[in-house]
């Protein structure tokens, strides 16, 4: 685990929920709920991986009637959420950390942190992600979806970076998983982004054995 990492545990999860939990607790729309209904996914289990409080996974727990999972680093957060959702099994942990549940699930939500993943974890983060994560399941991204990549200095804690780029691609480009549904919008507007500098997006993945998207057509092998 990075020093990153760390310092997200130590403080700058609690300090993240602090500067956000109003938002969170007013916000009626939320996209990667309105992605999960506008497919129609049925999903029985579900893991979110930086899961603030659990707001959006009580919301799909009473809508849908599936088991609901979170992790987030933020032990205030957390706490709030075990008193006020005592139906959800939340704890506090980093994404790393998705296979403490001892279990897979039918979906995983990356909920808006990834930009936040240190490089030295970022690929330690989709491993363990795709581990958890049964065939046939759903990968959702909520992140910055910028045109070009970029890193930056945090502007609310000066020991982090923030790097922005468009993290389903990784997954894409593993040849296991197809897009099912993208929405770029305005975070603050959530109305279609223009400025791609700071445009966020909802990605739907769903996860595919190889038997399924990859055919043998008798051709030369080149296996050696």
């Amino acid at each position: 685990m990075s020093d990153q990492s760390e310092v997200f545990l130590r403080s700058a999860g609690d300090e993240w929920y602090r500067r956000n939990r109003s938002t969170i607790e007013s916000a009626d729309d939320d996209s990667v709920i309105r992605a999960i209904e506008f497919l129609d996914l049925e999903i029985g289990s579900v893991l979110e991986l930086g899961c603030a409080n659990g707001h959006r996974l009580e919301k799909l727990r009473t809508r849908m009637g599936c088991e609901a999972f979170g992790l987030d680093p933020s032990g205030q957060a957390i706490k709030d959420g075990v008193r006020s959702f005592p139906e959800l099994d939340l704890r506090v942990g980093t994404g790393l950390e998705a296979d403490v549940f001892q279990r897979d699930f039918e979906c995983v939500i990356f909920g808006f942190f990834l930009y936040l993943v240190d490089r030295t974890d970022v690929m330690e983060q989709f491993s363990v992600a795709d581990r958890v994560l049964r065939d046939g399941g759903y990968a959702v991204f909520l992140d910055f979806s910028p045109m070009v990549p970029s890193v930056n200095d945090y502007h609310h804690h000066e020991e982090l970076k923030s790097y922005k780029l468009q993290y389903e691609n990784v997954l894409l480009a593993c040849g296991t998983y197809t897009r099912l549904f993208s929405w770029a919008f305005d975070l603050s507007s959530r109305k279609p982004a223009h400025d791609w500098e700071n445009a966020c997006s909802v990605e739907v993945l769903q996860k595919r054995r190889f038997e399924e998207l990859y055919t043998n057509d008798g051709g030369v092998t080149l296996d050696r």
